[in-house]
């Protein structure tokens, strides 16, 4: 009997991760400062059966410096991540944190209707809810046949 795989899922996780390649190295390709520029937010994001939900990493991120709109299928996200500590007279033996601009483009894989979107942030985390359409690409449509005579 043949094991029928299904590799759609794992190629999903796939491009995620290739994106998050290309999004740090532009980010640290361009002239800005690298320290201050290669923070990318993590995100989750799942479904119920009636709403798409996505959450994303958000410390340190002021409401008023984050900017968030559906492009063409895409969930943009823009923002600022503020660095809490005052630096200017610290020598650092380790820092691992980055702070500055980010922008991400998170794919919007389901039929959503975005004029109901609704974002909370609640303890660093910025919680995005989406309420699902019926879905209407992969439906089939008959199309009748005339016959010139």
């Amino acid at each position: 009997m043949a094991i029928k795989i299904n590799f759609f899922p794992e190629l999903g996780i796939i491009q995620n991760e290739i994106n998050n390649i290309f999004e740090r190295f532009l980010s640290l390709a361009s002239n800005a400062d690298p320290i201050k520029t290669s923070w990318i937010p993590l995100v989750d994001c799942f479904e119920t059966d009636k709403k798409l939900i996505f959450k994303i990493e958000m410390p340190a991120v002021e409401k008023k410096s984050l900017k968030i709109e559906v492009r063409s299928g895409y969930l943009y996200i823009e923002g600022i991540k503020q660095s809490i500590d005052d630096c200017a007279h610290t020598k650092f033996l380790l820092m691992e944190r980055s702070f500055g601009k980010f922008s991400r483009y998170i794919p919007i894989n389901l039929t959503v209707d975005s004029h109901t979107a609704t974002a909370v942030i609640k303890d660093g985390i910025l919680i995005i809810s989406f309420e699902k359409l019926p879905e209407r690409r992969n439906r089939a449509i008959p199309i009748k046949i005339q016959f010139d005579e």
